[in-house]
C-alpha cells in the first residue's frame, strides 16, 4: 500500500509540475469562454437581422379578400402574374410565393429560392389559417369589432 502511494505521488507531481500543465488549466476555462462567447454572439446578430419576409400572395378565387396585415416579420402583397413573381423570387426582389389552389385554402403551393424553417412555414400557416377564418365569420354577418372581441 505504502508503493502506491508512493507512485501516485510521483506521478501527480511530475504531471503537475509540466508547463504544459500549467498552460492547460490557465487557458482551457479562457477557450470554453471565447467558444460559448462566439457562439452567444453569432446567435444575437442572425436574430438580430430582423429583414422582414416579403411574401406574394397568388390568390385567383378572391378568398383571403386580397388583405392581410403586415406584421413586423411578413410583408403580404397580392399578385396576378404567377410567371413574373417566380423571376422576382430568383432575383430575390420576393421571398415567398404562395399560390392558393382552390376556393378553400386547403391546398396551397410555396415557392421559395431557399427552403423555410418550420417555424417560418408554422407562422405563415397560422396567419392564412386566421385570415381564412375571419373572412368566413365576416361573411356569416360579423363585423370586425365582433371578430376582434371574440379572439
Amino acid at each position: 500500500m505504502k508503493n502506491i502511494l508512493l507512485i501516485l505521488q510521483h506521478e501527480y507531481i511530475t504531471r503537475v509540475s509540466k508547463r504544459s500543465f500549467v498552460i492547460m488549466t490557465l487557458l482551457g476555462p479562457i477557450l470554453i469562454g471565447v467558444f460559448y462567447g462566439s457562439i452567444a454572439m453569432i446567435s444575437y446578430y442572425q436574430f438580430s437581422d430582423t429583414k422582414s419576409v416579403k411574401v406574394a400572395i397568388h390568390d385567383p378565387y378572391n378568398s383571403l379578400g386580397r388583405h392581410i396585415e403586415n406584421n413586423p416579420y411578413y410583408e403580404f402583397i397580392f399578385v396576378d402574374d404567377i410567371p413574373k413573381t417566380k423571376q422576382d423570387i430568383k432575383e430575390e426582389k420576393t421571398d415567398i410565393l404562395l399560390d392558393i389552389k382552390n376556393n378553400q385554402g386547403d391546398s396551397i403551393s410555396l415557392v421559395a429560392k431557399n427552403s423555410l424553417s418550420i417555424t417560418d412555414k408554422q407562422d405563415l400557416k397560422q396567419i392564412i389559417s386566421s385570415q381564412y377564418f375571419n373572412n368566413r365569420l365576416h361573411e356569416k354577418g360579423l363585423s370586425k369589432a365582433i371578430i376582434d372581441s371574440l379572439r
